[in-house]
């Protein structure tokens, strides 16, 4: 049973959103600091390099390290005074993607080819998709079929996990925050003017299907280069998690999935939870194209006699 409850922690952590945009009410544009504005037009297509790895730790020790690489494709569609419509299509293992536990998938794959057609304003930022309801039906139908080949053990844990999944990606707006990932770190800094001598520091409350309040974070932007000249820069940003949050998200999560014993609400009060994201950006901010982005998001359950970490890893990286 601990087994279980281990790897329905992780799975909730890992199904937790990260960062929102940075949002900021700003016209005019200061020469010494960098705007983000897309600069592109209609026919505009890049290809990048896409590369999702998942490593688990146990007690110091590498026990899983894995990845997938695909490419994906980036086309402006559309391009108005106040708009940009896009399609991002690729075609990969959705399954992998889902960050699902090796026991749920029990080797099956899922390849996929999906096109996200998706809007943002003038300035690259505010993604909106488009054609939601399609990718919904993928991913809920991918999940069903998984929840369909369960035991009856399997069933009475996982489910109080993908439930809130599927419920969530039944809308619009849970098709934003979890089926499109990588769109938010690629849009990530679009429609701010960033000051590179400056850190920034922000609160925020990030998005969770198992939280109605969602979970406090803490979030650092700051820049290591840049230049005006080539338009180039490289910064990063670090979000923390509350881990109070952290906890009473999961402690009421289990108490969902029924889980009573005794010594296992000890045990949760005694233990240590850890989500921490940390993002690197190397762009061209204008017209708007990152050369690398990398997410790497490490989660950390210290369980009684169990220290368990896993770190999720996306890439994207520019081809041509």
């Amino acid at each position: 049973m601990k087994n279980f409850t281990i790897k329905t922690l992780f799975l909730a952590f890992l199904l937790t959103v990260t960062a929102k945009n940075y949002s900021q009410t700003k016209t005019e544009i200061d020469t010494t600091k960098i705007p983000f504005i897309a600069y592109w037009v209609k026919g505009d297509s890049y290809k990048f390099k896409m590369v999702k790895s998942i490593e688990k730790i146990k007690n110091e020790k590498s026990i899983r390290n894995d990845s997938i690489v695909y490419d994906a494709f980036f086309k402006v569609l559309d391009s108005t005074s106040t708009s940009y419509k896009i399609s991002w299509k690729y075609k990969c293992d959705i399954l992998y993607s889902l960050n699902l536990p090796e026991k749920l998938k029990k080797d099956k794959k899922s390849i996929t080819e999906i096109e996200v057609i998706y809007s943002t304003d003038e300035n690259g930022s505010g993604v909106t998709i488009e054609n939601w309801k399609t990718i919904s039906d993928i991913y809920i139908k991918i999940i069903n079929d998984v929840k369909n080949d369960l035991t009856s053990e399997e069933e009475k844990i996982y489910s109080s996990v993908l439930n809130p999944i599927i419920n969530a990606i039944s809308k619009q707006e849970g098709v934003e925050e979890y089926c499109a990932k990588e769109l938010k770190l690629f849009h990530f800094p679009f429609g701010v003017e960033f000051d590179p001598e400056e850190e920034l520091t922000y609160d925020q409350i990030i998005p969770s299907p198992y939280s109605k309040e969602g979970l406090k974070a803490k979030t650092r932007v700051y820049f290591e280069d840049h230049n005006y000249k080539d338009s180039h820069c490289t910064f990063y940003s670090e979000l923390n998690i509350d881990p109070e949050d952290s906890k009473k998200m999961l402690t009421s999560l289990l108490k969902n999935m029924g889980l009573n014993d005794s010594d296992l609400k000890k045990d949760l009060k005694k233990s240590k939870y850890e989500i921490n994201d940390f993002n690197g950006y190397d762009y061209i901010y204008n017209p708007g194209v990152p050369m690398y982005i990398i997410n790497k998001r490490s989660v950390v359950i210290n369980l009684k006699d169990q220290n368990d970490t896993r770190i999720d890893t996306i890439q994207i990286e520019f081809v041509e």
